[in-house]
């Protein structure tokens, strides 16, 4: 019996020892996160080849009107259709740091953010 449990006992520590190890070693990936939202309008410029549709986002971030081009969102939009929107930088947390509430930050967008974080 004492050595069955012994057995036992072997088998289980290197799967405990893992489990304490992957929380000691701080793996949390991701939120929570905040962001800080600017309201804007994203107009719809075309959809390509893989279904993405193309916008642009105009409002005023950092005190400045931008218009930041070539974001990418998916879902059903025409091009020239506008719709409100939002791009949030992130103020605190993991998650991605640049997006907008339809779709991903484009190169105009994440230059946007990197200025706007300085």
């Amino acid at each position: 019996m004492l050595r069955m449990i012994i057995v036992i006992i072997a088998f289980m520590l290197p799967s405990i020892s893992c489990g304490s190890n992957a929380a000691q070693k701080g793996t949390l990936v991701g939120g929570p996160c905040t962001y800080e939202k600017i309201g804007g309008v994203c107009t719809a410029t075309e959809t390509d080849s893989e279904g993405k549709v193309h916008f642009t986002f105009a409002g005023m971030v950092g005190g400045q009107n931008v218009e930041l081009k070539d974001n990418k969102a998916s879902g059903k939009m025409t091009a020239g259709e506008k719709v409100s929107c939002t791009i949030d930088f992130i103020t605190s947390g993991t998650c991605t740091p640049c997006l907008f509430s339809i779709g991903e930050c484009g190169k105009e967008a994440w230059d946007a953010f990197r200025s706007y974080k300085k």
